[in-house]
Parts: structure tokens; sequence; C-alpha cells
């Protein structure tokens, strides 16, 4: 798969001027990226042709920080599907080729509303992917579609600047081509609250799958 030889280096990304937010309880930041990568894994039922989901790379940073501590789709325009969830607020991200090119792999019914069915299959990646992170089954609700840079879609959240932000980015292949996006969980001060217990991530984490 092209995913396989993908180079993945282990690199620090310290926020500005002020300490880490905290990460989940039980994980590491390389544990919280493998539990990423096994949802990932996961997600093949989603689509029509044999695939392999993979989660190379993952970041934490409070949201001012983004984007020298987070991780981006690419530089400008996005198709992206925001929920909401018991905790946090989700975004998947994708560059336009690559939303084009998973939904084109995911085939099924609806080809008359290519939107309606990018929308649901992005609800679908996000709750097979937060459980990772949140530790509980989710459901994403009120999924909507979101064509704008990823800061501009994660402003509409109105979330604090400290908010602790997650990024994982997520990669979807089958033999001749691979799609990536980027999913970001921004947690609300209750959840947060309940992560203090937990440890500091002091870097983004990339490690080889």
């Amino acid at each position: 798969m092209p995913i396989r030889g993908m180079p993945l280096p282990l690199r620090r990304t310290p926020p500005r001027g002020r300490e880490d937010p905290p990460l989940p309880e039980a994980a590491s930041p390389t544990d919280l990226r493998i539990l990423l990568h096994a949802a990932a894994q996961g997600l093949a039922p989603l689509f029509s042709r044999p695939v392999l989901g993979a989660v190379p790379e993952l970041a934490v940073c409070a949201l001012a920080d983004l984007p020298e501590a987070g991780l981006l789709p690419g530089d400008d325009m996005t198709a992206s599907v925001a929920a909401s969830l018991d905790g946090a607020a989700a975004l998947l991200s994708f560059e336009p080729a690559d939303a084009q090119g998973l939904l084109a792999a995911a085939g099924g019914e609806g080809a008359a509303d290519p939107l309606g069915r990018f929308t649901r299959l992005g609800a679908s990646i996000i709750e097979g992917l937060a459980p990772a992170v949140l530790g509980a089954p989710v459901e994403a609700a009120a999924p909507r579609l979101v064509e704008d840079s990823v800061a501009a879609a994660l402003l509409q959240t109105h979330a604090p600047a400290d908010t602790l932000l997650v990024s994982a980015r997520l990669v979807v292949a089958d033999e001749t081509h691979a799609w990536g996006g980027v999913l970001y969980l921004l947690m609300d001060a209750k959840r947060r609250e309940s992560m203090e217990a937990g440890w500091l991530s002091r870097a983004s984490v990339a490690q080889p799958v």
C-alpha cells in the first residue's frame, strides 16, 4: 500500500508561551496515536473497495497555537464535516481533491447528492475515530458541510483560545491511491477538567505504523 513506506519523523512542536493542555488519561501521545490508528483500520466497512486506514501523526496543542503546533490538511480551502459530540466538537477536513477521491472510494447510493453523501461519510468517520480519544462511543450530532479554511471552520465553534485541540492525520488508501485529511477534536471545559489527572503532552507525535 502507498502509505507503508511513508517517512514519519518524530517532531517536537511546543506551544508559544504556555503549558500544553493535558491529554486523556491512560495513554501517552504514542499510545493515543496507536489507538487512533487501530480505529482508522476499522473504517474499511464504510468503503465499497478494499482500503487501509491509518493515523500516522498526532498533534496536541491549545487552539490558539494552530497552525504552528497543530496539523493541517493543506494550505487553503477545505471540504470539512463539522459535528457536535458529547464533551467535544469535531471537524474532519480534507483538501477538495482528497474529499472527492474518498467519496468515490465509498461508492454507494445517492450519486445525485454528493454533498449529502460526503457529510454522512464524514460523520461516520468521526464516529469511528473519536472514541479512541474520548474513551466512549459517540454520535456525530447535527453534521454539516463546511467549505472554508480550517482556521475559519474552527473559529465557527466559538471555542476559547486555550481549548484543548487534538488533531490526527488520517490517511485512507487503496491499491493505487491515498487520500489524506485531518480530524480535529476540541474538548469542552468539562472534558478538559476530567483529563487533568492525566499526563501533559510536550510534543506533536508521529511514529511508524
